[in-house]
């Protein structure tokens, strides 16, 4: 006689638990609506995917009680077999979640254009800031607010990781935070639903250089939960420093960006790493001792609690990295004075942030940028951009000390009358000083006036201010620069 099977029970944790979300609605009631009912106020944030935009509701039907909403554009410009698979993805993933600090997809729009594809939107709930723009305009925040702030963070990745959800680019700009003091998680184009229980190989060109986990440089195609927590641990970083722990422009210079601060990985510190791909090709051959606590010598903000929190945060070994649920059990949180303060007590800021407008705003006043009344001034020195702000203005220069070759370009506006003059500064013993000031010695100088190539030099010019000498030029007629030069270098020779 057969024994009669056993019933199977239910999961404890059966995946995408769902918590009530004020103001959604209900997914058994979405449709696609024309997206003509939102009108669009300014464009927050762009990426591969698209683009963001910040907009009003023109509907006073809809059931959703907010004003004013986030729109993001699917980019389907260049799809040539129908919707992006990234796109429905994310759509995928939201539509299962709610969580009081993931951000809330509400709908989806679409609309018509004459012989274009149809667009489509998202429409997401709207956050003023994040946490990079904020960083960008070096709002500061006490330890108690960046307490609060790292355990919503927690709270919402605690969320995603118990239901088995990577997001796989938490960074600073897709950490959103509002004027209620509420904070999200933000752009789940690279979120991924994996089963824990099946090492499954999926793709490690995933989450933006800078928050990128050491296991995915080195080319490791099973991994979990631990690339999260590290970008978390980035951002942690960013939030105390104001600016980025590891910048890299490469995934060679990022590894080394890593050793250099956290140490180089081996056997000894990370069991298995030299069976990865890229081991062998990326890991630096210098021996770099663990330097992180060096980073915040100075910061008041940083005592042994904290930096315990950050260290765990950012281990080189995956499987040593502590997990969400720890860091949120971790007495940093729990015990560490000050404590941490409640959502709503968070600074209110009186105006939108966000990194793309910070970015786009920073670069249209480098680009219009006034000296005097007539002059713009944009410049370059050793491929490094030039800062030229208001408090710069007279004409300090940021480089390096090296020997260095500088590259200027001089736009001058008058009566609707442009000139490009590219100043060419080529000798070998060129320095700029730690006052700012371009030291020329024996230079030779080739001026572009309105087409025409003008050779002239200066001889034993030192410590010349090369902005200093150009705000002096008349501003009567762009073609006085040229007997302006002139002059200068007659006056030169006269004081030699």
């Amino acid at each position: 006689m057969s024994t009669p099977s056993a019933k199977k029970s239910k999961p404890e944790n059966p995946p995408f638990q769902k918590e009530p979300i004020r103001n959604q609605v209900p997914l058994s009631q979405w449709s696609c609506r024309n997206a003509d009912i939102y009108k669009k106020v300014d464009q927050v944030g762009e990426g591969s995917f698209g683009k963001v935009y910040k907009a009003e509701l023109l509907d006073e039907s809809s059931p959703n009680n907010h004003k004013i909403y986030a729109l993001k554009k699917i980019l389907m410009d260049n799809e040539k077999e129908g919707f992006p698979i990234t796109a429905l993805r994310e759509i995928m993933i939201l539509k299962r979640l709610n969580h009081k600090n993931i951000l809330s997809l509400l709908e989806i729009v679409t609309k018509k254009e004459k012989n274009k594809t149809g667009i489509v939107y998202l429409v997401f709930e709207y956050m003023e800031h994040d946490i990079s723009g904020l960083s960008n305009m070096k709002i500061n925040f006490p330890i108690e607010c960046i307490k609060c702030i790292m355990y919503q963070i927690l709270e919402g990745l605690q969320y995603l990781h118990k239901n088995n959800v990577l997001h796989r680019d938490i960074k600073t700009a897709n950490i959103l935070l509002n004027n209620k003091g509420e904070v999200k998680i933000g752009d789940f184009g690279l979120a991924r639903i994996i089963n824990p229980n099946l090492k499954k190989r999926i793709t490690n060109r995933v989450v933006t250089l800078w928050y990128r986990a050491p296991e995915l440089l080195f080319g490791e195609n099973v991994y979990g939960s631990a690339i999260d927590v590290w970008s978390v641990g980035c951002v942690f970083s960013e939030l105390i420093t104001g600016v980025p722990l590891f910048k890299g422009r490469k995934e060679s210079e990022q590894i080394e960006k890593i050793c250099e601060i956290i140490g180089t990985p081996d056997e000894s510190n990370w069991p298995g790493v030299s069976k990865l791909e890229f081991y062998s090709k990326l890991c630096p051959k210098k021996k770099y001792d663990f330097s992180l606590r060096k980073i915040y010598d100075d910061n008041e903000k940083v005592d042994d609690v904290c930096f315990d929190l950050l260290k765990k945060m950012l281990f080189l070994d995956p499987k040593q990295r502590i997990s969400v649920d720890d860091a949120l059990k971790h007495d940093f949180f729990t015990k560490h004075l000050p404590m941490i303060c409640k959502p709503e007590e968070l600074p209110k800021i009186p105006y939108d942030t966000h990194e793309f407008q910070i970015k786009r705003d920073r670069k249209e006043k480098n680009k219009n940028l006034n000296i005097g009344n007539n002059y713009n001034f944009k410049g370059n020195f050793n491929n490094n951009n030039m800062i030229v702000g208001k408090k710069d203005y007279k004409g300090n220069l940021y480089g390096n000390n090296n020997n260095s070759n500088v590259n200027m370009n001089l736009l001058v506006n008058n009566n609707n009358n442009n000139t490009n003059n590219n100043i060419n500064n080529s000798a070998g013993n060129n320095k700029i000083n730690n006052k700012g000031n371009l030291e020329i010695e024996k230079k030779s100088e080739n001026i572009l006036l309105n087409g025409k190539k003008e050779e002239g030099n200066f001889n034993k010019v030192e410590k010349k201010n090369i902005i200093e000498t150009l705000l002096e030029a008349p501003k009567t007629h762009t073609d006085n620069i040229k007997d302006f030069l002139g002059k200068k270098r007659e006056e030169e020779k006269n004081n030699n």
